[in-house]
């Protein structure tokens, strides 16, 4: 980030009630409080929080920045150029993602790649199939993302409670006006009712894809345990079985923002639902089991389709705007990462 000359405000996270799930205990890693580029969150429990301490940073970024991105910590751009290039596309585009094509690498580096994958934004600009379960096209909804800082405040930042971790498919089906697809009806009503407003501003500001770009460069995807470990459909269980609410169950912190659990009932008597719901979480964390180096026997290098090939070109241009700010987000703690 520093080579590619651009200011970059790292978040990172710790959870110091980890311990009391048996995991170790959590200490600031990546990040230091003497530094005004950084900020470094205590949450007080165990959840997906990446899209809250995005946008956390967001409100604290400086007035006169025009454009943000927030971008995973586990990725690497191909081309060191990428933030000119990124500001090139905003000044087309309201919302790009940084990347045209992501590689997933395997524990042994960049030259381990397990599986290749278009962008959302590619996929949109050149009319391929959007779907979550098409047979052969799998437009990827995250990593890296841009948009005008104007528009990011008018769709009030990012959804930030989704705390098993669908954010970024949230984010992108919503570019469509189709946020609806990616979760099950048997969800509560308030977390859909939630996401189908939120969505519904981000579908119209998107011009439901017409006003959403690209960035012509690759990026690499650093590898933190298997994808098939993930639990993507499998994570939905634990709200809808304990029939979790963003409207209820949720709150924000006054000072910091950062999200909690409502989790009394009154005269400190804890909810037993609620803990029943930080239990599932930490499990499903730790079952995702991302610092092995087994690969999954089904993940091996995806094939594009030849009709769907094309070349890479990549403009190399030179100094970045000093307007651009880049928000990366770093969440650790000894179950996970900030990835989906």
């Amino acid at each position: 980030m520093a080579r590619s000359g651009i200011n970059l405000t790292t978040v990172e996270c710790i959870f110091p009630k980890a311990t009391k799930f048996g995991l170790p205990e959590q200490k600031f890693e990546v990040t230091r409080s003497d530094n005004p580029h950084d900020i470094q969150i205590i949450a007080p429990s165990v959840m997906w929080i990446k899209e809250n301490l995005i946008n956390i940073a967001a409100q604290r970024l400086p007035k006169h920045v025009r454009y943000i991105a927030w971008i995973d910590a586990d990725v690497k751009f191909e081309c060191s150029d990428w933030p000119h290039l990124t500001i090139r596309a905003l000044q087309q585009y309201p919302i790009v993602q940084l990347f045209k094509v992501g590689f997933f690498n395997g524990p042994d580096g960049e030259k381990d790649v397990l599986r290749t994958d278009y962008s959302f934004g590619y996929s949109i600009c050149h009319h391929k199939p959007i779907a979550r379960h098409h047979p052969d096209w799998y437009a990827h909804p995250g990593y890296a993302w841009a948009m005008h800082r104007n528009a990011f405040d008018a769709i009030g930042g990012l959804l930030d409670f989704c705390i098993v971790g669908p954010g970024d498919l949230h984010f992108a089906y919503a570019l469509l006006g189709r946020i609806h697809e990616t979760y099950p009806c048997s969800l509560g009503k308030d977390y859909q009712q939630s996401a189908e407003e939120w969505g519904n501003r981000l579908a119209t500001i998107a011009g439901h894809g017409a006003n959403v770009g690209y960035v012509n460069t690759d990026l690499f995807h650093r590898w933190h345990g298997s994808r098939e470990s993930r639990g993507y459909d499998s994570r939905w269980s634990i709200l809808i079985d304990y029939q979790y609410s963003p409207v209820t169950d949720l709150r924000h912190d006054k000072i910091s923002g950062v999200i909690d659990f409502n989790s009394t009932l009154g005269e400190c008597i804890d909810d037993p639902r609620i803990k029943k719901i930080k239990q599932a979480m930490v499990n499903y964390f730790i079952s995702r089991n991302e610092d092995t180096t087994n690969t999954s026997k089904q993940e091996s290098t995806t094939e594009i389709p030849r009709q769907y090939q094309d070349a890479n070109n990549y403009p190399i241009t030179s100094v970045p705007n000093e307007q651009f700010l880049a928000n990366a987000s770093h969440h650790r703690s000894d179950a996970f990462h900030d990835a989906e």
